[in-house]
């Protein structure tokens, strides 16, 4: 098993020293707030003392509290700016916690906490603890990512062999018996005729099925001529059966992604496609597909009934988490927008070819 990921943090860590002030900077809060605050109750005594008999000798008959009170108040208000800076200080290593935190929660696999300078022993440990977390996360996910980015080739080797062998080998043998049924038919009596001519209608209805079941396994498009052609073909198709009409518009993806993503992006276009033409109600989609930021970026919307996704998630919507899922094998992601009555947007990331970095079999 390969070790922990390399920490690729967004900022440098700060370098570290070991002066007396960064010693001090280190010490945990309490002990900075006692410093602190002793020291300006000192100075301040000393600054009341010295105002006090300076103003005795100056006018022996003056109340000395008259001198001293400007001197208390300054005193009160350098107590308040200090202690709001040593802890807007000592809090920093809390504040790039959470900033981590945060960079992670948005998707961000490399983001890690910044180990300050300023940290004291407790926090140096929590954000040690914080980071190997996130190293074994990163690991795990890496790992869950070989396993399913090969359980998908051996998934769609098996679709291609499958559709194969339905294409080459069935159809064609059943072709090959629609030849034999018309050519019997031109020798049979009329009414035996009539039942061979209905028997081979049925047969040649059966075959084209049975062709469209082998490119549905495996689209021919997409290996022979480019993911564009084969996302239009599948367009066409969907609107060849009349549930939907399915408008496109794709610009410039032919080649931008790995083999595996054209896979992953044409099974996510077709499964959105596949929800409008069963839950929309919705006679028309439009499918938009185009690079945009370093990735290529496919939505898919249309004006149906909608629904609310955080319902369909919470009820266990396979659909939608197994397209949440195939996006996340290949480094994309899945956004659906929508709300009953305003129909739904799906937008599909996935990584270009030159910003996808594959995980390499490690061995066990």
């Amino acid at each position: 098993m390969t070790g922990p990921l390399l920490r690729t943090d967004e900022s440098p860590a700060a370098p570290v020293r070991n002066g007396i002030g960064v010693r001090l900077l280190r010490l945990p809060l309490y002990f900075k707030l006692i410093i602190a605050n002793s020291a300006i109750t000192l100075l301040a005594v000393v600054a009341c003392a010295s105002v006090a008999v300076t103003a005795a000798r100056a006018n022996p008959g003056a109340n000395p509290l008259s001198s001293v009170w400007p001197v208390i108040v300054a005193a009160v208000l350098v107590g308040i700016v200090v202690n709001a800076a040593v802890v807007h200080v000592a809090l920093t290593p809390l504040r790039n916690l959470v900033d981590a935190a945060e960079k992670v929660r948005g998707g961000s696999e490399t983001a890690r906490a910044i180990e300050s300078a300023v940290s004291d022993r407790q926090m140096q440990r929590a954000t040690g603890t914080f980071n190997s977390m996130l190293d074994s996360v990163g690991e795990y996910r890496r790992r869950l990512r070989e396993i399913a980015i090969r359980a998908i080739d051996a998934g769609e080797a098996e679709r291609k062999r499958l559709s194969r062998d339905l294409h080459d080998g069935t159809a064609q043998s059943l072709a090959a018996v629609l030849v034999q049924l018309r050519v019997a038919r031109k020798t049979a009596d009329p009414a035996t005729a009539t039942s061979l001519e209905a028997i081979a209608d049925q047969l040649s209805g059966s075959i084209n099925e049975l062709r469209m079941l082998a490119q549905g396994l495996r689209p021919p498009a997409l290996d022979m001529i480019g993911l564009s052609a084969a996302i239009q073909a599948h367009a066409r198709n969907v609107t060849e059966t009349g549930a939907v009409r399915v408008d496109t518009r794709i610009e410039g993806v032919d080649g931008a992604l790995q083999p595996e993503s054209e896979l992953a992006l044409y099974r996510l276009i077709q499964e959105a496609l596949l929800n409008v033409v069963r839950h929309s109600r919705s006679d028309r989609a439009r499918v938009e597909v185009e690079r945009n930021s370093g990735h290529v970026v496919a939505t898919v919307t249309d004006e149906g009934r909608g629904f609310d996704v955080d319902d369909a998630l919470v009820s266990g919507a396979l659909g939608l988490f197994g397209m949440h899922e195939r996006a996340s094998y290949v480094g994309g992601r899945v956004t659906v927008r929508s709300a009953p009555g305003q129909g739904t947007r799906v937008r599909i990331e996935i990584p270009l070819r030159e910003t996808t970095t594959w995980p390499t079999p490690s061995a066990s």
